[in-house]
Formats: structure tokens, sequence, C-alpha cells
């Protein structure tokens, strides 16, 4: 049995209530002194209103890894997801009011129940907390609200695709203590073994495209310890020390991929996360710097091919992020080319190196 899900899932909470798994047999461990990332997440459904961003996959992403403020997913169908850092002013902004006025803050709303505020009756409006999304009761007087109009016009998406609103906070990584345990069913003569993979096992900020480098060298991991064992059909593998190997691969993934390699980068990067403020005059010609920036990420042919999936051409577009970001803000633009483009692949220190099973040679 392998849990592959992530550390908040109720997955492992269902089975803890089954007695599947042993309720101290598994622990977290908090990394300590990091830099705590509040995100707001805006659900997108291009569907229902018949419309569609203006820019096409490699546009996308060639804005996306320019800058450190939004990383959006454009789900394949219909659907999609913007995620935007927030400045801490804006995290101050982005709640749910009970009253009209916007003076009653939710006092119920937590980061392991958090207010989603879905559109209804023309309003953003949590059900579980009979709240409302404060920034979006006057729109044109938030400081929030018009940075997120900034990103849409940056992506191309028209603003009635904004269905849903939720603030969480990525914050100090975690790790499980065990990486693999006992698990019993009812009626069984013997236990099996419950292994930790992927987001389950090792947490890290989605930011810095380590999660799933990090999810499938755990995998690899286990896959080559079992392939091996279970070429001789004479062994049993229910020993502990038949996993050591694994079980330190993955504490060495947690020590160089959370604890070293992302935290200094998310120490770097938080820092440059502004606000942008809406009137306000920047002295530069920033949009230009931030096309210049998007464009040479979008003429980088190597690094472009080898993210895009199979089917999606590296040459086409390019015109269309020029005119959206001739369309912004000076201001935003301004904050985007401080935010500083992606740095995953300078983090810094070594990666872990996974032998790959004898069946992938």
């Amino acid at each position: 049995v392998i849990l592959a899900d992530g550390g908040r899932s109720t997955t492992e909470s269902a089975l803890k209530e089954r007695e599947i798994i042993k309720n101290n047999s598994l622990e977290k461990v908090e990394v300590k002194n990091c830099p705590v990332d509040e995100v707001l997440g805006i659900f997108l459904d291009f569907y229902s209103g018949r419309r569609d961003m203006n820019l096409n996959a490699k546009e996308c992403m060639a804005v996306t890894v320019s800058q450190n403020r939004f990383l959006l997913n454009h789900l394949i169908g219909n659907f999609g997801f913007l995620n935007m850092w927030l400045a801490p002013e804006e995290a101050e902004e982005a709640v749910g009011v009970i009253d009209a006025n916007g003076t009653e803050v939710c006092a119920n709303c937590n980061q392991a129940s958090p207010c989603v505020f879905i559109l209804a009756d023309k309003q953003f409006m949590c059900t579980s907390h009979q709240t409302v999304f404060l920034p979006a009761l006057k729109p044109d007087e938030s400081q929030l609200m018009q940075t997120i109009y900034q990103a849409l016009t940056l992506y191309g998406i028209p603003k009635p695709c904004m269905k849903e609103f939720v603030k969480f906070k990525l914050g100090p990584f975690s790790r499980r203590i065990e990486f693999f345990t006992d698990g019993y069913l009812k009626g069984m003569k013997h236990s099996f073994k419950v292994f930790i993979v992927g987001d389950a096992a090792i947490s890290v900020n989605f930011r810095f495209g380590r999660g799933l480098n990090t999810g499938i060298k755990g995998a690899l991991s286990l896959t080559r310890i079992l392939a091996h064992k279970l070429a001789d059909k004479n062994i049993v593998i229910d020993r502990d020390t038949d996993f050591l190997k694994h079980h330190g691969l993955m504490s060495e993934l947690v020590l160089r991929e959370v604890m070293i390699r992302s935290v200094q980068v998310m120490e770097k990067t938080s820092s440059n996360i502004r606000a942008y403020r809406p009137g306000v005059t920047a002295c530069g010609n920033y949009k230009k710097d931030l096309e210049d920036r998007v464009i040479n990420i979008f003429n980088s042919s190597a690094f472009m091919t080898s993210r895009l999936s199979p089917g999606v051409s590296a040459d086409e577009g390019g015109d269309q992020i020029k005119v959206n970001i001739r369309k912004l803000d000076d201001n935003f633009a301004r904050n985007l080319v401080y935010s500083q483009q992606w740095e995953t692949a300078v983090a810094g220190g070594s990666e872990v190196l996974v032998p790959r099973p004898p069946w992938m040679n």
C-alpha cells in the first residue's frame, strides 16, 4: 500500500480511523525558521462563459517563469488555477467578512478549514462560514482586486472566468519521521507495509518545481528495491532492514531538496514580493524590461521544448505577450520585474542521484 497524496489530505486519517495504520507510526517534523508564503488561489472556468485566454501554452509558460508573483495552471479542458503570492498587506485584505460593510472579519476561517469563496448572485461567498470575500465587495476600491485584474490582463484571461477564491499558506516544509510502517487489516494473518512517497512524504513549496522531482526520485528508489527483492520469489519482504537504503535516500531528499535548496530560494524570492499600488508612478520603462525578459524566455527553444507537452509547438506565438504587457500599469510591471524570474535551476547545492531500476536501462 502506497500513500502518495498530499500531507493535508484525509487519506491518512481515514486509514487510522479504520485501524489500518497505527496512530503513532507516522509523525511530522517542521523545518524551523522558514518564511511562510500566503497564497491566493483563483479557480478559473473558461467553459461556462464560453471564453478562453488569449495566450497559448508556450506563451503562458514564458510569462509564468519570468516572475515570482503568479503561477498559472491551465488544466487540460476548460478549467485552470491562478495562484498569486500575497504581500503582507494583501494577505490582510484577502479575508472573509460577515457583514456587508466589511467590518467584521470571520474568526472561524483558518488553515485547516479555509473560506472557499464561490461566485453566487454576483458575490463571492463562503457557505461554510457564511462570509463574503472582502476585496470583491468594492472591487474598484480594493488594491488587491486591482492587482488580480492586472494579472488577468497579463495572461489575457477575461474577468468572468473567475469563479472561486481561497487563501492558503505554504509554510515551513514538513517531512515524515518514517517513510514506511506496518499496516493491518482485520482477518489477515500477516501485516503489510505502508510506504509514504510523493507529497505525502516530502512537502515542498510548488513554487520551485521540486515536488515532482522528489516524488519521482522516491518512487524510483522504492521500485528499485522492490524489483530487486521480488526477483527472488523465495524472499519474503517484511523486514524494515530491507528498506534502509530507501529510508536513507528519502532522508537525503529532505535534507538537500527541502532544507537546503528550496529554503535558499524561498528566502531570496519572498523578500522581492511587493504589493501593487494603483496610481503610483513608476520611474523607468518597466513594461519594456518585463517584455524583454518574457520574450527572451519564450525564444529559448531548448528551455521551452523540454517543458512543453508532446504535440505543442515550440515556435508558435509571441506577439500576444507583447500586446498584453503593454496594457499593464507601469507600477504593476515594475513589481513583476523586481520579483525576478524563477531560479529552480540555480537553487544551489547538489541534487540527490537515484540509481535507476534495472528494467529502465
